[in-house]
């Protein structure tokens, strides 16, 4: 299915409509919605799931206008759509980058639902310092693969420590996996990474303490960098709550699907 905004079509997948609450799962930089299908597998066909690809990922309309891949751009994108379809009640799941997405969305307060979920990552740097050093980064790595090219790109990011556990996945999904992301664009991964990179995300501690939804952080327990993240935003706010999945790196929902879906499903029967 499509949708149409400000003249680009979005593509998503509205599954199993139906249940209280409809996860909204938003995939990662270089993602695209088949990414969370070992997870969807993992829950009852009584859960609704609504699965966008983001702007220029998967089956979405190319687009080269910056404002597109802010944060803005894309809270605007799944309000919209949301509210067009008419999903029931909403729980933004988002895993990394969209994690960060799921975080804004949160700390700003644009979505009137009773919780949210971020996998793997994190509501920004703190400093003005540490910020603009990212997004010199972000700069560098847009400029790299600008000028190395796509497969280049996927080669380093798959011998990352943080990617070590999509070594244990089953051999046809890793191959898809692997093929999906060679399909990227470069000029659309640079986009986010100079529009909605970490460099130039807010600080949305401050924003978070006073949030008023349930939060759960989901992170792998080999993953000890944004262990440590979920720990430190869980000290903010009594309403959120980590769980650390062991035997598990940064791609813990396709990794161990089913226990991240039980602790979803636990997550979402503590709200209602």
């Amino acid at each position: 299915m499509y949708y149409n905004f400000r003249g680009i079509d979005v593509h998503y997948e509205h599954q199993r409509t139906g249940s209280k609450y409809t996860l909204v799962l938003i995939h990662g930089l270089g993602g695209y919605s088949g990414d969370w299908s070992r997870l969807t597998e993992a829950f009852s066909d009584e859960q609704s799931f609504l699965i966008p690809d983001l702007p220029g990922c998967g089956k979405s309309s190319f687009v080269d206008d910056p404002w597109f891949f802010s944060f803005e751009g894309l809270s605007e994108l799944l309000l919209e759509l949301i509210e067009e379809i008419k999903v029931n009640n909403p729980v933004l799941c988002g895993y990394s980058a969209g994690g960060r997405l799921v975080f804004y969305m949160a700390a700003n307060e644009m979505l009137k639902n009773k919780g949210f979920i971020s996998i793997s990552s994190t509501p920004g740097l703190p400093t003005d310092e540490l910020r603009a050093e990212r997004a010199a980064e972000d700069i560098e790595h847009a400029a790299k693969i600008m000028e190395f090219g796509i497969d280049a790109w996927v080669d380093n990011w798959l011998n990352l420590e943080l990617f070590d556990g999509l070594k244990t996945l089953p051999e046809t999904f890793y191959k898809q996996y692997d093929t999906r992301k060679r399909l990227n664009s470069a000029k659309i991964l640079k986009n986010y990474l100079l529009n909605s990179g970490l460099g130039v995300m807010p600080f949305l501690q401050d924003k978070l303490r006073s949030v008023k939804q349930s939060g759960l952080l989901i992170t792998g327990g080999n993953d000890k960098k944004y262990e440590g993240i979920a720990q430190r935003v869980c000290g903010l706010n009594k309403r959120f709550e980590h769980i650390v999945i062991p035997e598990s790196w940064h791609t813990v929902y396709m990794e161990k699907p089913v226990e991240t879906a039980k602790a979803i499903k636990a997550f979402l029967t503590k709200i209602e």
